[in-house]
């Protein structure tokens, strides 16, 4: 819900409290590198959360149906958006 009312900075402090509890929660690990990924223009802390995924669960896959592997495989062919390299 952070993340629908423009608090992303909020949604990624609640997420970490979830993964200090649960280091295998892997819905929390997904969607905070989704908040990374798509609000914060964080490229290489999306995939590296998601990449503690695929450690966790090698088989793990994400909402649509495909594997975190491949999504990482594609996150690591894409360029960040200009201007936006990893700035919170």
């Amino acid at each position: 819900m952070y993340r629908r009312n423009n608090e992303p900075q909020k949604a990624i402090e609640i997420f970490d409290k979830a993964i200090a509890v649960d280091p295998s929660f892997e819905t929390a690990r997904f969607n905070k590198g989704v908040v990374l990924l798509h609000d914060l223009n964080d490229l290489e802390g999306c995939i590296k959360e998601w990449e503690a995924i695929i450690e966790i669960n090698p088989m793990a896959m994400a909402p649509n149906g495909d594997s975190v592997d491949a999504l990482v495989q594609r996150m690591k062919t894409r360029k960040p958006m200009p201007g936006k390299e990893n700035t919170p």
